[in-house]
């Protein structure tokens, strides 16, 4: 026995009553109980889904619904053919990149080999240098010894000196007189010029100035015990170290044009000299 309309009980035909009109649509296949037709679509057959599109089209166009589901289907290939094309774009731009690295990864190798052979040929003339610098240090020995010869013996021991090389204990060493030569009352009346362990090597110039002492006759006076003075006339010859080993310790000395002075400390502490100028020579 077919279904009857609830309103005016008339036959169903088609999913309409046949008298009142009244619908009676089969939409079980289309939905189910607490969900939404877009979350039904998603699991629903092919079947199913071919179904839910036909109900979304108007009765009169009901006829086109395979050119309309035919449409669908195209749109959704173009779609996979579309992000097919991309994924292809994208594998040729990532081919593109691996090659320029590696063509980068060459050129860095290929520079990296140019740098080398450039500390390779540095290195190779720094050597040439060196040898050369040997070879005429080995050609200048030949020549010293007639270089010595035609120099003169105060010239040759003047050179010593103002290199530093005489020993000290070539010269003749002299005791300070424990007598000052003058009191200080008397010292304080002339200028004096101070003789220090850090300048240490002063010379006698022409005349007098205020930073260089000229001929004259000079009284030294230690400040401090433990220190030296070394005397040197002009003429490199006769020279003369005096120890002085008592604080205020005082020496008469003749300067002239050329003589040298040298002071030294003898426990390595600063100490100093005042050379009193007590009589002025003119040479």
């Amino acid at each position: 026995m077919g279904k009857r309309c609830q309103v005016c009980d008339g036959p169903i035909v088609n999913g309409r009553c046949k008298y009142c009109g009244m619908p009676y649509r089969n939409d079980a296949v289309m939905y189910h109980l607490n969900e939404d037709r877009s979350e039904h679509y998603r699991h629903s057959s092919a079947k199913v889904r071919r179904e839910m599109d036909q109900s979304e089209i108007p009765l009169p166009d009901r006829k086109g619904g395979a050119d309309y589901t035919k449409k669908k289907t195209a749109e959704n290939k173009g779609t996979k053919n579309k992000s097919t094309a991309r994924k292809t774009v994208n594998n040729k731009n990532t081919t593109s990149k691996t090659v320029s690295n590696a063509g980068r990864t060459a050129s860095k190798t290929y520079t990296s080999g140019k740098q080398s052979g450039t500390e390779e040929k540095k290195k190779g003339k720094k050597m040439v240098i060196f040898w050369l610098v040997i070879a005429l240090l080995a050609a200048l020995i030949e020549y010293v010894p007639d270089v010595l010869e035609t120099l003169k013996p105060h010239q040759i021991e003047e050179f010593i000196y103002k290199t530093k090389l005489i020993d000290k204990d070539d010269k003749e060493k002299k005791e300070v007189p424990d007598q000052k030569v003058m009191s200080s009352s008397e010292l304080d009346k002339y200028d004096y010029y101070m003789l220090n362990t850090e300048d240490k090597y002063y010379e006698v110039v022409e005349s007098n100035t205020e930073d260089f002492m000229g001929p004259g006759e000079y009284v030294v006076e230690a400040v401090w015990e433990g220190i030296e003075l070394e005397f040197v006339p002009s003429d490199g010859t006769g020279g003369v170290v005096w120890d002085f080993d008592q604080e205020g310790q005082q020496l008469k000395l003749e300067l002239h044009k050329g003589d040298r002075l040298t002071v030294t400390s003898l426990d390595g502490q600063y100490n100093y000299f005042r050379l009193y100028e007590i009589q002025q020579y003119d040479e």
